[in-house]
């Protein structure tokens, strides 16, 4: 929801993420049906900000689930291995009741069997006390440099091992992937810069949603549209992600369509691969 500057706010004049929910709302009830359903997020650095995000979050699924039922299904805490307060503890009580799951996204998924001891029992203590549990950073280099179809068959060995270790631990919890990317342009450590193109971006976001749909496993895509402020123009070291010629710009499925236009979108590789996907057709959000 991000109420780091807008503390003191309303839950809805905080930051344009407390929007999506409400506008994917609108957007199925325009179409008449469930097309988007989503987790809000909750992030923060601080227990008081933490608090806020979360009465924040709340509000908006309620907002959102009173538009279109079901638009919202859950609210996702920052980080697995934060402790959590007995103040947020109630929240996610509140939540639970409005039928909302309650999830945190991870960056040590690979690892979790590694941990010993109290820390081993502690940080599954934490991951009980959660519905699901999002998988973040789960490719490496090495998977990249088998190619985008390459990546996918790791993703799916990965996502085998990651189930079998979680349900050991919490049974009944949901496992997502979370943040997948490949970014169609730019360089990075992990992403070497030939291997970026909009041929690699769209066969590993193709694979890895057959992949997805045969195994029935839930995939949060990084991102749905490119977001050129995350490539600093003035840093101009070719080797620096975050820069002019890093990957952050270009990791959506959607880019603008026109800079003059900033409501105006469309699928970035039409053009680029229309054989192989001429199905796609361009799509405009007018706000």
């Amino acid at each position: 929801m991000n109420v780091e500057e807008n503390w003191k706010e309303a839950w809805n004049s905080t930051d344009g993420d407390c929007l999506v929910a409400q506008a994917a709302a609108e957007l199925n009830r325009e179409h008449g049906r469930l097309l988007i359903s989503m987790s809000q997020g909750i992030d923060g650095n601080s227990e008081a900000i933490l608090g806020i995000e979360a009465e924040n979050a709340i509000s908006a699924a309620v907002n959102a689930n009173e538009i279109f039922p079901g638009t919202v299904w859950g609210l996702m805490y920052p980080n697995g291995d934060e402790e959590i307060s007995d103040s947020f503890r109630t929240k996610q009580g509140v939540a639970r009741k409005l039928g909302l799951k309650m999830g945190c996204r991870i960056p040590f998924c690979g690892i979790l069997s590694s941990f010993r001891g109290k820390q081993k029992i502690a940080i599954e203590e934490k991951l009980r006390q959660f519905d699901y549990i999002v998988c973040i950073e789960i490719i490496d280099a090495a998977d990249v440099l088998l190619g985008p179809e390459g990546a996918v068959q790791r993703v799916a060995e990965k996502y085998e091992d990651f189930v079998t270790e979680f349900h050991r631990i919490h049974p009944s919890a949901e496992l997502i992937l979370g943040e997948m990317r490949w970014p169609s342009s730019g360089n990075h450590f992990l992403f070497p810069q030939h291997l970026n193109n909009p041929r690699n971006f769209y066969t590993y976001w193709r694979k890895l949603g057959e992949w997805a749909s045969k195994r029935k496993a839930r995939v949060q895509m990084l991102g749905a549209f490119d977001e050129p402020w995350k490539s600093v123009y003035n840093i101009t070291d070719p080797q620096e992600p975050d820069g002019r010629f890093g990957i952050g710009a270009h990791q959506g499925w959607w880019r603008r369509a026109d800079n003059n236009n900033i409501s105006a979108y469309v699928e970035k590789i039409l053009g680029k691969l229309r054989k192989d996907c001429s199905y796609f057709r361009i799509h405009v959000v007018s706000s």
